[in-house]
């Protein structure tokens, strides 16, 4: 018992902490639920790492 009850912290956890990451990127934090499924997950990190984010894009602008 007291380990699903650390495991559920720990995933609580996890997804706080990338529901910020995701959000000072410029996305919703609702994305932060993408680590749960499998293969998008990963494919979903690769896009992030890749892509332009929509900060970038913003500030990208305001210089302009």
């Amino acid at each position: 018992m007291l380990l699903l009850v650390a495991a559920a912290v720990v995933t609580c956890i996890v997804i706080i902490l990338f529901g910020m990451v995701i959000s000072r990127m410029g996305y919703s934090k609702w994305g932060s639920l993408i680590i749960f499924v499998p293969v998008f997950n990963i494919l979903a990190l690769w896009y992030l790492a890749f892509a332009k984010w929509p900060i970038e894009v913003s500030e990208q602008q305001e210089t302009q």
